[in-house]
């Protein structure tokens, strides 16, 4: 179902912040795409920039390092959270909330595309993104890598 109250706030407080000031077309185009769709998320992390914004879904490897980027070639972006009504936030926090959706998603084997464990934990804290898997009795770290929204070593 379209998210039809998540596009009028995130239009407001762009009206509100007089940003971005250039590629205003990612809210009335991009944005707005995306929250249109029947498969809209009810829930979202969005990035205000000067120079455009991101709208990054929960659950989604590469979203969590689109956001690591973000965070760190846009210092002044103002963060934002989503879910039935926009709060304001930090770059850190959101992060850590897009990290920890990814607990539970699949990781699949590149060779033959099976699922050999899940992911349960994440860590964001250095310079490459880690998911931590257990597939016997210790936690074993893989860094992140995507292919087509999905977790593959």
């Amino acid at each position: 179902m379209a998210n039809w109250q998540g596009y009028r706030a995130i239009k407001s407080e762009a009206q509100d912040k007089g940003w971005p000031v250039i590629y205003k077309g990612d809210i009335t185009t991009h944005d707005r795409q995306v929250l249109a769709k029947k498969t809209a998320p009810e829930r979202f992390v969005w990035v205000l920039r000067e120079c455009g914004t991101e709208l990054l879904r929960y659950g989604q490897p590469g979203a969590l390092m689109w956001a690591k980027a973000v965070a760190k070639y846009h210092p002044t972006a103002r963060w934002y959270t989503y879910n039935g009504s926009l709060q304001p936030t930090t770059a850190a926090d959101a992060l850590t909330e897009l990290g920890q959706s990814l607990i539970g998603l699949p990781i699949c084997s590149r060779k033959h595309g099976h699922q050999i464990a899940t992911v349960c934990a994440v860590d964001i804290s250095g310079q490459r993104t880690q998911v931590g898997y257990n597939p016997g009795s210790f936690m074993r770290w893989l860094q992140l890598d995507t292919d087509k929204g999905t977790i593959i070593m």
